[in-house]
């Protein structure tokens, strides 16, 4: 559990620089998307990083279900027609 927490908080570090460095700057908002198992057998941990990142930033979040095919359909989703700039997950309990 120890692992995950440190695995939030350096994401979190991660975005906030990515955020605030102007060269990386672009007009308009910056999106990211977050890909968490909010149902299926584990929706603890999804919950806990969808209030983590909405504490953080405003981000384009799908569920999982726990489902890998899902995640990486939703992932390419994400990456394309949501035109996010990074993706965390894919959020597997």
């Amino acid at each position: 559990m120890r692992t995950k927490g440190i695995f939030i908080l350096v994401t979190g570090f991660i975005l906030i620089i990515l955020i605030s460095n102007p060269l990386w700057a672009q007009p308009g908002k910056l999106k990211v998307g977050l890909l968490a198992p909010l149902t299926g057998p584990n929706p603890d941990w999804g919950k806990k990083q969808v209030i983590g990142l909405e504490m953080a930033l405003e981000a384009v979040i799908r569920d999982t279900g726990n489902n890998p095919a899902q995640a990486l359909a939703l992932y390419r989703e994400l990456a394309g027609k949501e035109g996010v700039l990074a993706v965390i997950g894919p959020g597997q309990g």
